[in-house]
């Protein structure tokens, strides 16, 4: 700690460093690298106990709702109605028919794979104008026997928590500033 008027210092190199020398072997040691996460899948499940199901739902993210989406929409127009949103940057969306996986209900699944968004993702939720959105909502705007459309998830987002940096084979000692 330096006090006074009067105080100096004096910053310098007493032995002479040198840049690193690096060839294109050490290339494919050094630079940047991707680390992967796993990233957020949610089911939107639209179902009814016969098929007769019909209408549309609204979904939610962090506060903002999107269109209209009819209970017939293909993957890609559930796709538009949620890139649309500020909230959403992009999504990949694919569906099944819920009848495959249930002997009980008639309906559809959508899965969607935030596919730009890290982390551990709020959940998206519903709205058929029967009550505030929700992770399950029945009736409103949806139609046939027992109507329901909820939101659960699939799997986690989540982001790495450790990074493994590759070892560096050389001869010399390699410093990097």
């Amino acid at each position: 700690k330096l006090t006074g008027s009067q105080s100096t210092a004096f910053v310098g190199e007493l032995v002479a460093g040198k840049d690193a020398a690096f060839d294109y072997t050490l290339d494919s040691y050094l630079g940047s690298y991707n680390v992967d996460y796993t990233p957020e899948v949610q089911a939107i499940i639209l179902e009814t106990s016969a098929e007769d199901m019909g209408g549309y739902f609204r979904l939610h993210f962090m506060g903002v709702s999107s269109q209209k989406i009819n209970a017939e929409s293909s993957p890609s127009e559930v796709k538009e109605a949620l890139e649309r949103l500020s909230t959403i940057d992009t999504v990949s969306v694919s569906m099944i028919s819920h009848s495959i996986d249930s002997t009980v209900s008639y309906g559809q699944k959508w899965l969607i794979t935030f596919t730009s968004q890290q982390g551990d993702l709020p959940l998206l939720l519903v709205d058929t104008g029967s009550g505030p959105p929700s992770t399950i909502a029945t009736g409103g705007s949806l139609y046939g026997s027992s109507p329901i459309v909820r939101v659960e998830t699939v799997s986690d987002g989540i982001l790495p928590t450790t990074f493994v940096t590759p070892s560096i084979v050389s001869e010399d000692k390699l410093y990097v500033a």
